[in-house]
């Protein structure tokens, strides 16, 4: 809160969408909106939480050290900046073994404690840029996987031991395989989970009370709900992440890749492989190139994820299509479901969305689910396939999913991977890569008194240029003209344009050339329309911008979940765009 920038940002108040139709963060979301702090309090800390295990091996005894750890964000910062793994903070190291022996609740305590006294009347006195104010806060949301969010909840972990196995309804697992929309199910809310919490404490012995812990899926009272303002039942939204990329698709990949390859025979699992490592992957993508697939995979008890982390399943996703749909028939339903589940999560995935886009997901989540039965009647609908049915209701609470997903925060676990091996200092491993990640911190953030100077690493120059060379004579003139073509800049005469072939911007690489794709608007017909990046120009003390030759968009094929473009019939001329201005910062390959 000493950072200038941070100070402006939570004092601004939420960002909240001009078009009130269309989420586009987590303020646009009913659980911020019908908060009772933020609703009263725009200036409020947004505290997000996290927490995951993780084990990190000594090289010399190769014993493993498994460690949980628990991060904190602040929602109040834009979300442009929550994506750096500089806005992720530390509160808490934990041996794993510490957490089951004492409990979660006792690991929490001294959290809880601090959020009842930021979300007290007075809040909490704090030393901020240029002054000093009391602030108020509170945890707006726990992000995590299912095991862990059910634990923070003191919901059931494991959900193949309880007959409730959700965190959000009391579905059962035939009520799972039956039902398809959020109306056909019971769901948890703050007075059901209050009397279920009475029934289990008021238990007269423990047959019964395991009896009832069982039943509802409930181990007991969560520690968060001391805190003010935050209901287990409402604010542990599902992570897409886990979801999609670690659960539903590498489950129903096996049913549809084992009847392609074993009942029809179109290929063989080593032809698909060689198609996979074959493909033409651009730059951006090449360090998530999906690994080799291998038999044991494809077997429904495997827990492998067909051997891709969470990047590589989601490229996958994409070339799939394209790699498969000249060796199948893509008007079966076999294909059909597949193609849905791919819409699903695209929309699931988006970066803002209109609220009728959610009317049409929820209609297409009961679809896709139904049509799965149909097509493998002996798959049962496992509980992430059932979270489904959440989803939108979920982009209702909390805007795009995209914003709460936990991607950026299994981002940070390698910082601290990496830490344990450079110390190599195993005895009390948890503080010491806690004091050597603070000390960090505090270099990183560290300002000398009358210093006005921006003090947060969140805000360094993330710009990173390959090689440039300096326009002169015409070039000079001709990128002066078509930069004032599409922007009225002032700037001087004397300013220098630099031509790169390469530019780094907020962790996206940019390279001209014909098959790197920028996303550059919306055509008449309201389709993407896409430019080949074809010249990177830097105007000194002006900014970046991107030369692009203008694509046709034909048509969305929906069988590849794929944009059809083609050059342009008509001579359009270069387009130049502001990285500021693009709808979205990917980079695109064809």
């Amino acid at each position: 809160m000493r950072s200038k920038g941070i100070t402006a940002m939570v004092l601004k108040g939420p960002d909240v969408s001009s078009n009130e139709n269309v989420l586009s963060d987590l303020c646009d979301g009913t659980v911020f909106q019908n908060h009772e702090l933020f609703t009263n309090d725009p200036t409020a800390l947004q505290i997000l939480l996290y927490y995951d295990d993780i084990n990190l091996s000594n090289p010399l005894t190769n014993k493993v050290h498994k460690i949980t750890l628990f991060y904190y964000q602040l929602g109040n910062i834009r979300k442009e900046y929550r994506s750096k793994l500089d806005s992720i903070h530390l509160f808490a190291v934990c041996k794993t073994s510490y957490l089951w022996y004492y409990g979660l609740n006792a690991i929490l305590k001294p959290l809880v404690r601090d959020l009842k006294t930021l979300g007290s009347n007075r809040g909490y006195p704090s030393r901020v840029w240029d002054g000093h104010v009391q602030l108020r806060g509170a945890a707006l949301a726990l992000l995590a996987d299912t095991p862990a969010s059910h634990l923070a909840g003191a919901f059931k972990e494991s959900v193949g031991g309880a007959r409730k196995k959700c965190r959000h309804c009391m579905a059962s697992f035939e009520d799972m395989n039956e039902c398809f929309t959020e109306e056909e199910f019971s769901l948890r809310n703050k007075n059901n989970h209050e009397e279920q919490l009475k029934l289990i404490e008021n238990a007269p012995n423990k047959f019964l009370r395991e009896y009832y812990s069982k039943l509802f899926g409930v181990n007991g009272r969560s520690g968060l709900e001391e805190a003010p303002y935050f209901n287990v039942c409402e604010q542990l939204p599902q992570d897409i992440m886990h979801v999609f990329l670690q659960g539903i698709i590498s489950y129903e990949l096996k049913y549809l890749l084992k009847f392609y390859i074993k009942e029809k025979g179109y290929f063989s699992l080593a032809d698909l492989n060689r198609e996979i490592q074959g493909f033409s992957y651009g730059y951006s993508h090449i360090k998530d190139k999906p690994c080799v697939i291998k038999e044991p995979d494809l077997e429904r008890q495997s827990s492998s994820n067909l051997g891709q982390n969470a990047a590589r399943m989601w490229l996958l996703t994409q070339v799939l299509p394209l790699i498969l749909s000249s060796q199948v028939d893509t008007e079966t339903e076999h294909w059909a479901c597949f193609a849905s589940l791919l819409e699903i999560m695209a929309i699931s995935f988006s970066n803002t969305i209109a609220q009728e886009t959610i009317l049409y997901l929820k209609a297409a989540v009961k679809e896709h689910l139904a049509l799965f039965k149909r097509v493998f009647p002996d798959a049962p609908i496992i509980p992430k396939q059932h979270f489904l049915v959440h989803i939108p209701s979920q982009l209702f609470k909390f805007g795009p999913l995209i914003r709460s997903w936990c991607m950026r925060f299994e981002g940070k676990h390698a910082y601290f991977k990496d830490l344990s091996k450079k110390i190599k200092n195993f005895k009390n491993i948890a503080f010491s890569i806690a004091q050597k990640h603070q000390k960090v911190e505090c270099a990183k953030n560290m300002t000398v008194d009358g210093d006005n100077v921006e003090s947060s690493s969140l805000f360094a120059s993330d710009m990173i240029f390959g090689k440039s060379k300096r326009l002169l004579g015409n070039d000079e003139q001709d990128a002066r003209r078509d930069i004032n073509r599409f922007y009225q800049l002032d700037f001087p005469v004397a300013a220098e344009i630099m031509q790169c072939n390469s530019v780094t911007l907020k962790g996206t690489k940019y390279i001209p050339g014909k098959n790197n794709l920028l996303h550059i608007g919306y055509d008449q017909n309201g389709l993407p329309e896409f430019g080949s990046l074809v010249k990177i120009w830097f105007v000194v003390d002006v900014g970046v911008f991107f030369v692009a030759e203008v694509k046709e968009s034909v048509a969305f094929r929906e069988e590849l979940n794929a944009m059809e473009i083609e050059d342009a019939s008509l001579p359009q001329g270069l387009h130049v765009i502001c990285p500021d201005d693009l709808p979205f910062f990917h980079v695109h390959h064809c």
